[in-house]
């Protein structure tokens, strides 16, 4: 499940940095991960994008990405972050690069 709002997913068209993280702990018991995206706005970090994972693969992330572009695609705008913040997850790292080839990441 991804949740995002016209305006959120414009903020992340809008940031050129980007944070991502994910949190096991408070997930309800169908799920495996509470993962968000973050974007810069006015000099804070505000969450823009959740998402509740029952996996944390390279095909789960993929699809996260695939459906906030195509979100961000009915919506006009593009989204090409400059830097994507997040822990060095072998299964992230190459679905950020896959879906977003112009960002450097970062961790």
């Amino acid at each position: 499940l991804v949740f995002a709002t016209g305006y959120n997913i414009r903020l992340l068209a809008a940031s050129r940095t980007w944070g991502m993280d994910g949190t096991f702990k408070i997930v309800p018991q169908w799920y495996q991960q509470l993962f968000t995206i973050h974007a810069f706005a006015a000099a804070k970090l505000v969450p823009a994008v959740c998402c509740l994972c029952t996996d944390k693969d390279i095909g789960t992330y993929g699809f996260k990405s695939q459906a906030i572009i195509s979100r961000a695609a009915a919506l006009e705008v593009d989204l090409n972050p400059d830097t994507n913040i997040c822990d060095f997850e072998t299964a992230l790292i190459p679905a950020i690069q896959g879906y977003f080839p112009n960002a450097r990441v970062q961790g």
